[in-house]
């Protein structure tokens, strides 16, 4: 099993997070509340051993700040030169601050050997305020340095919960279209879009995206795996957690316990995002 989604975090934010809560109100808002957990490496390899994980996609937060962006990636870079063989590192940029800080920060990443962006916070991040212009230029890049993107995407309805706001499907619309050939996972789902793929212009845009399960069981029935199946196929869902909001068997549980095929279900804890790493190369 390869998990697409977690997050860990550097030492310094684990052990006082209190500090960067004035820095960051998205952080503050998700993970102020007493009991949440905030990681470090050393802690998703331990649940990586628990759940029988082989790999998992260790992601930054969406820091407002490129600063701060930037101390979160340096730990990803030491815990995937650390566990080479089971952690693949996304870093995280914004471009709330200075567009040509975040994108001089993406080359760093890749010259790392980082093989994706995210889980980026769009409207935080400054990825919805950015000129056509640059938005040609990160598109390039990303293409360029084979780089995956992470998009957090919010449904449009139901419960309210810490975070969902700020996502909306209509603003992501706009960057899938702004960054087509870019190869994008959507978090969560992506918010329902996949049940709009039944119109043709929205297929048009969702060849080079992917849907990820993270924090399912916190967000729907189980059914919804034969909902997204039934509109996108199985060959786009791969399966995340969201370590650590979510622990990583209680996702494994959800999948396994869902009613679809069991092809479908290898398909979405491993191979699909197998492949879809080995068709984005890294290239440094």
């Amino acid at each position: 099993m390869i998990d697409a989604h977690t997050h860990v975090f550097p030492d310094e934010i684990v052990k006082n997070p209190a500090r960067y809560f004035s820095l960051d109100s998205e952080f503050e808002l998700l993970y102020s509340k007493p009991g949440t957990r905030i990681d470090n490496g050393d802690q998703l390899i331990q649940s990586m051993k628990n759940s029988k994980i082989s790999k998992s996609i260790a992601c930054g937060f969406g820091w407002a700040s490129n600063e701060l962006c930037v101390l979160g990636n340096n730990a990803i870079i030491s815990l995937v030169n650390k566990e080479p063989e089971k952690i693949i590192g996304f870093g995280t940029v914004s471009f709330a601050e200075s567009f040509e800080d975040g994108l001089a920060e993406i080359h760093r990443l890749s010259k790392q050997g980082i093989r994706g962006i995210g889980e980026i916070r769009a409207e935080k991040q400054g990825f919805f305020n950015i000129t056509d212009e640059e938005y040609d230029k990160l598109a390039e890049t990303l293409i360029e340095n084979k780089l995956i993107l992470l998009l957090h995407v919010s449904e449009p309805v139901g419960h309210q919960y810490p975070g969902k706001k700020g996502a909306k499907l209509e603003f992501i619309e706009a960057l899938l279209i702004k960054l087509e050939g870019v190869n994008m996972i959507l978090a969560h789902g992506g918010g329902g879009l996949p049940f709009y793929s039944y119109m043709p212009e929205v297929r048009d845009y969702l060849d080079k995206v992917w849907f990820d399960t993270a924090a399912f069981p916190f967000l729907y029935d189980n059914d919804i795996l034969r909902g997204l199946i039934s509109t996108v196929g199985s060959d786009k869902i791969i399966f995340g957690s969201d370590f650590p909001l979510m622990p990583q068997e209680k996702v494994i549980s959800y999948i396994e316990g869902s009613s679809i095929d069991q092809d479908d279900k290898t398909k979405i804890f491993c191979d699909n995002l197998n492949d879809l790493l080995e068709n984005n190369t890294f290239v440094g």
